[in-house]
């Protein structure tokens, strides 16, 4: 299996000296939990690190750290959590899986998964419960660990056999947003079905800091097996919080609708039709409100009952904007005819060697301008389907190439298309794309990929880190080599703005740092 982790250069010619902390030796026992904290502007806070240490088979001693965006240690603690006699393996035993950690004011709320195996070798879990903690970076205390079940906590029980008793029949897992802003503090609880019944997902509440439910809003109070609505938040912005509904029929995506809800009161203030049965296109949708209006932007193809967006009928992007009150302030669309003077492509978004254009991340700015980072995707298959034997093997993985930013001004007429040239990369979910990062106040871009190409000197093949820049009109482009010296693994992750930062690690050498980078720009 092809390793997806970056070899990389701890002599950057391109960045500066950054601040550093050594992960192992910032506390005591396994690291078991990390996470990179936001606050309610979408900005970088810090970065969230849990470590396990002393387990026995009644409890478990936990240490939390918390580092700033400059990686200074700025509040850690110990605490003891139930254990429930933690299985290392999928055997008749319990299993703690940390998914979430969100700040809310002066806390974090961390959330946690229980579930055990009945069986030796049993593939499938059994969910126990859905935890939550509040630890206070105030105080740096650690509440007992909740669980919440229809719209009640209260603390997991010190047995197990009394958390298996409580929770036999359920099946879904409850997800946190915290929501810290001038308007109101709080956060929301939303549902996923653990066995994809999603007819059983019902609603999204939202509560104060003190667990009080302020509001609860019901959208899909009758649904079953036939007839449901599925939905999501896709942003949330001062005093309001967008989500997505999507109705099912008879299995079937029917309607596609934006609805707007007061943070507040929970109360409905509009909805807007997307889609429907009778629209031309299915869409793929990125939101972000700007001064009171909702822009949405991504990818259509040619509207199908039972299908949403597909990648191999892409007719190109669009833009829709929606005033305060969810009306319509513009829908535009691109066509692929409109790109022949940037790039060559074809009908459906076909580059050459017959490549799909593969959005990785719709990136929209302040000024309402949008860019589009793609990434040329051909899907796994055997273009000998239809003949028996050579068409089994002729089969190939899938296949990625190059990057493409395809950047469009706040009218939506095509700016600029940038290609970047990247090695062919060939297996089963393979993504070479990283991330990005907005620049200059959501005035300008960046972002990254990894490359493994052959070094024309050395003939050996080498990691490359790409970073690529878009500001005010004016793309840059460059390429990193890597490698460590120690030959151990490095990880690129997403740091304040204008920096990368880096892990460096190796568990059998019990190596383990964290350095930001400055990026030239």
């Amino acid at each position: 299996m092809r390793i997806k982790i970056l070899f990389i250069s701890l002599l950057f010619t391109a960045m500066a000296y950054g601040q550093m902390q050594d992960l192992k030796n910032l506390a005591d026992g396994e690291l078991v939990y990390s996470s990179m904290l936001y606050d309610s502007s979408g900005d970088l806070y810090g970065y969230f690190y849990l470590y396990k240490r002393d387990v026995d088979k009644l409890h478990k001693t936990m240490e939390y750290v918390l580092l700033d965006k400059n990686l200074n240690k700025v509040s850690n603690n110990t605490f003891v959590n139930n254990s429930y006699n933690e299985s290392k393996y999928d055997i008749d035993g319990t299993k703690n899986s940390y998914i979430d950690c969100n700040l809310i004011g002066d806390n974090v709320i961390l959330t946690s998964y229980y579930y055990y195996f009945h069986d030796f070798g049993s593939c499938s879990p059994n969910p126990l419960a859905t935890a939550f903690q509040i630890i206070s970076l105030k105080d740096k205390t650690v509440s007992k660990e909740m669980k919440y079940e229809d719209g009640v906590f209260s603390d997991l029980p010190d047995e197990l056999s009394q958390l298996k008793s409580e929770n036999k029949k359920l099946d879904t897992k409850y997800l946190v947003n915290a929501i810290d802003n001038d308007s109101i503090t709080g956060f929301f609880i939303s549902q996923v079905n653990t066995d994809g019944l999603y007819y059983k997902e019902k609603d999204i509440r939202f509560y104060n800091e003190k667990r009080e439910l302020l509001w609860t809003y019901e959208y899909n109070p009758n649904g079953d097996h036939k007839n449901m609505t599925n939905c999501k938040v896709i942003s949330v912005k001062n005093n309001n919080i967008y989500l997505l509904e999507t109705k099912f029929q008879e299995g079937y995506a029917s309607e596609k609708k934006i609805v707007l809800l007061d943070l507040k009161t929970g109360k409905k203030k509009y909805e807007t039709l997307v889609e429907d049965r009778n629209s031309k296109y299915n869409h793929t949708i990125k939101a972000k409100e700007i001064d009171g209006q909702l822009f949405i932007t991504g990818n259509y193809s040619p509207f199908k009952n039972h299908y949403f967006f597909r990648l191999n009928n892409n007719l190109g992007y669009y833009k829709l904007v929606l005033d305060e009150n969810g009306k319509e302030v513009s829908r535009q669309y691109s066509k692929w005819s409109d790109f022949t003077t940037s790039m060559k492509v074809k009908k459906k978004g076909r580059v050459k060697s017959n490549y799909m254009l593969n959005t990785q991340s719709s990136l929209i700015f302040k000024d309402g301008k949008v860019s589009i980072i793609a990434e040329k995707f051909k899907p796994s298959g055997s273009a000998l389907w239809f003949i028996p034997i050579i068409g089994s093997l002729t089969n190939h993985y899938e296949r990625t190439t190059d990057m493409v930013l395809i950047n469009f001004d706040e009218k939506f007429q095509l700016q600029s298309v940038n290609t970047v040239k990247k090695d062919l990369s060939e297996e089963d979910n393979n993504d070479d794309y990283l991330f990005y990062q907005y620049l200059n106040h959501e005035e300008g871009c960046v972002f990254f990929f990894k490359d493994f190409t052959k070094n024309p000197e050395t003939g050996k093949k080498q990691w490359m880190l790409g970073i690529n820049t878009f500001i005010n009109g004016v793309f840059t482009e460059e390429k990193i080599p890597m490698y460590s010296r120690r030959k151990f693994l490095i990880d690129p992750l997403p740091a304040k703005e204008g920096y990368i930062m880096l892990r460096e690690y190796n568990e059998k050498e019990k190596y383990n740092q964290v350095r930001l980078e400055k990026l030239n720009f």
